[in-house]
């Protein structure tokens, strides 16, 4: 809650104890979550990188996130397949 201070818990919490996967509710928190883990994927390898190579990582991802049904290319970083799934 401490990453999303607009989530209402007192909805999550029925809905987690009912395990009922396919609500708008839990939709939202996983993707979000799927969000977090791919800036800490992003984070983590453009550390050790250069500006340019870091430029076009973030460009793959990008292009990922505003084209999903795009196949990647081959030998591309995995970053875009990440962003795309």
């Amino acid at each position: 809650m401490l990453m999303y201070p607009h989530f209402d818990e007192r909805k999550l919490l029925p809905v987690l104890r009912a395990r009922a996967i396919s609500n708008p509710i839990l939709a939202r928190s996983r993707t979000g979550c799927n969000l977090m883990a791919l800036f800490f994927v992003f984070d983590h390898l453009t550390d050790v990188e250069d500006e340019k190579v870091a430029r076009q990582m973030a460009d793959i991802t990008m292009d990922a996130l505003r084209n999903p049904d795009k196949p990647r290319p081959a030998g591309e970083c995995a970053l875009g397949e990440m962003a795309r799934q």
